[in-house]
């Protein structure tokens, strides 16, 4: 974008405003600021949370991350399914902090076909976002297998890794099921590293940092964006208010577009919040879709026991979903039962005992909502939200059965296994990979945004954290929505 594209509304020094510094806010910034664009990126945290980190040879030896600004928030209301959970942070580089570095990319089936229900239709394609996947996976350095498998597209990878050799017997038996075993595609970064910082890559300080010397770029910490503000006459938002949570006043701040990255909660509540006569409803809300399809991973964890061991996976192992259209859609990884067992992965000792994470998946409906409660608002003086969200018994049904194919999978290699719980417990938002309530689809009768992430109603508004999704395929979404991140800037910059 250059100023003379700004629309009448705008002045032409107006920067564009970013709020939100986790992996898509910074990824947008860092997209902007390499074209020259003025950027000014609002963050509510007055900076990223102290850690620290030191790997040698790929094997983290310490690790520390200050999780006192993780919160699992009480501060709304679940109906449905009252143990839903919603955990946040208001820190530089957001859930970057504490998140595993799981980057798989979304397979060209996961974006639907012709044959997709209308309302799941997503309106851009793989194909559409292969560059930008390259360029989110450059910002972040990718440790993973070289080769593509169905349903996982191979990443550009900054440290090639194999699969042991003992457990490719595992490999051909899934096969013959359906599915792939790999390693587990992770932001690893360098082998070598000690930084001030609990994960390997985190947003604020492998991407925000490094801009804060360029000249097109500005940085407002404890910013904490309340309300767009929305002009009729010009038909666009002007500004956006926040406060200032280390005075407590409230500011004001033009821009000529702005982007919104605060995650999939705080994106829609600031878009629930931002009403007007125009949107009584919220920003840009024509269809009464603001909210709604909202999805998550349902998330199950349980221990495996083999009968014969294996060698302990240094690096997560990942079982990917079948390429059977009929199958559940579910991936598995495949890692440590015990971090005491970590030391052990550092001269190659075997075990027989791991801990397995299954990420299922769900169909988003318009009954699974985020909505504001008007009469209450939280210590941040945001209205407080309403939850309604859950899993019908179909999806706990299939997260079951994923117990079943894994230890099937062990048995035909010749390798019995069985799962040593009985237990399950799916509780709603606890893969902490919310997405869907501000969803892209090419109609505003099923989504609030387009194909380049822009408010159908609203031309100088970009959403593009994992609200955005049309559908939640069973992969980690973090990779995918720097990608979408990435392809809207370059939208933004031509129009």
């Amino acid at each position: 974008m250059t100023g003379r594209n700004i629309r009448a509304g705008s002045s032409a020094e107006d920067p564009v405003i970013i709020v939100g510094s986790g992996p898509c806010g910074a990824m947008a910034a860092l997209e902007l600021v390499r074209r020259s664009v003025h950027v000014t990126l609002l963050e509510s945290g007055p900076g990223a949370p102290r850690g620290g980190l030191v790997r040698v040879g790929g094997h983290p030896l310490f690790r520390y991350v200050d999780d006192s600004p993780l919160r699992w928030d009480t501060g709304f209301t679940a109906t449905n399914d009252p143990e839903t959970a919603w955990y946040r942070t208001l820190a530089g580089g957001g859930l970057s902090n504490y998140w595993t570095g799981a980057v798989p990319r979304f397979s060209p089936a996961d974006f639907g076909s012709a044959t997709t229900d209308e309302a799941h239709r997503w309106p851009l394609s793989y194909e559409d976002l292969a560059v930008y996947y390259e360029r989110a996976e450059n910002a972040i350095g990718v440790t993973a297998s070289p080769e593509a498998v169905p349903n996982l597209p191979a990443n550009t990878v900054s440290k090639p890794i194999d699969l042991a050799e003992q457990w490719r017997p595992i490999a051909q038996s899934a096969a013959t099921f359906g599915h792939d075993l790999v390693p587990m595609p992770l932001a690893k970064g360098s082998p070598h590293m000690a930084v001030g910082r609990g994960t390997e890559f985190n947003s604020w300080h492998n991407i925000v940092n490094g801009l804060e010397k360029n000249p097109h770029f500005s940085l407002v910490t404890n910013a904490h964006v309340q309300r767009l503000d929305w002009d009729a006459p010009s038909g666009r938002v002007a500004s956006a208010s926040y406060v200032d949570r280390s005075t407590g006043v409230e500011r004001t701040i033009r821009g000529a577009a702005f982007v919104i990255a605060a995650g999939a909660i705080n994106s829609t509540k600031l878009l629930l919040a931002s009403r007007s006569s125009d949107f009584p409803d919220g920003l840009g809300n024509t269809h009464d879709v603001l909210g709604r399809y909202l999805h998550d991973h349902p998330k199950d964890w349980w221990p495996l026991e083999t009968r014969a061991p294996l060698p302990l996976p240094a690096h997560p192992i990942y079982m990917t979903r079948s390429v059977h259209q009929n199958e559940f859609a579910a991936s598995w990884t495949v890692g440590l039962a015990s971090s005491r067992d970590r030391p052990k992965t550092y001269v190659g000792r075997s075990g027989t005992r791991f801990g397995v994470q299954v990420f299922g998946t769900m169909e988003p409906t318009p009954e699974h909502r985020v909505s504001l409660q008007d009469r209450a608002t939280d210590e941040n003086g945001d209205p407080v939200l309403n939850i309604h969200f859950g899993y019908d018994q179909s999806t706990i049904d299939n997260m079951l059965a994923t117990r079943e194919r894994l230890t099937a999978v062990f048995a035909a290699a010749g390798i019995p296994a069985r799962v040593a719980t009985s237990d399950i417990s799916l509780t709603p938002g606890e893969s902490v990979h919310y997405g869907g309530s501000i969803r892209m689809h090419d109609s505003p009768e099923f989504g609030m945004v387009d194909k380049d992430c822009r408010l159908h109603a609203v031309p100088n508004v970009q959403v593009v954290d994992t609200s955005v999704f049309t559908t939640g395929p069973e992969k980690n979404p973090t990779l995918t929505a720097m990608a979408i991140a990435a392809r809207a800037m370059d939208a933004l910059h031509r129009s």
